[in-house]
């Protein structure tokens, strides 16, 4: 299962949610891959989610305190899988659309 930290605050995930990625290894690369990678994905609106994102749900929050560039570590099963930052997208039908971008050197670091 999906575990998503900000800071000190465990989010609440959908048991459903899925973030895919292929992680290759560089060892066997013949060209070099420079770049993020960005990960969508919903979480539901829930009083947890509310405060760690600010409360984006209410509009008198939403565009002075939009989330963005917030340190994030994804789990799946207690297993570090990804290291980021966050950003919320939009809000709408009681739930957050985000996504999680990382750099190639963040999953070299993570796979150590």
């Amino acid at each position: 299962m999906i575990a998503i930290l900000i800071n000190t605050t465990w989010l609440d995930v959908d048991p459903n949610t899925r973030i895919s990625f292929v992680v290759n290894n560089p060892a066997f690369d013949t060209e070099v891959l420079q770049g993020d990678y960005s990960y969508p994905f919903t979480l539901p609106a829930t009083p947890t989610n509310n405060v760690a994102l600010n409360f984006n749900n209410h509009p008198a929050t939403a565009t002075t305190q939009w989330i963005s560039k917030t340190p994030c570590q994804v789990f799946d099963d207690g297993v570090k899988i990804l290291e980021g930052e966050i950003y919320l997208d939009k809000y709408y039908n009681n739930a957050y659309e985000c996504h999680i971008n990382t750099g190639l050197a963040r999953l070299t670091e993570i796979s150590e």
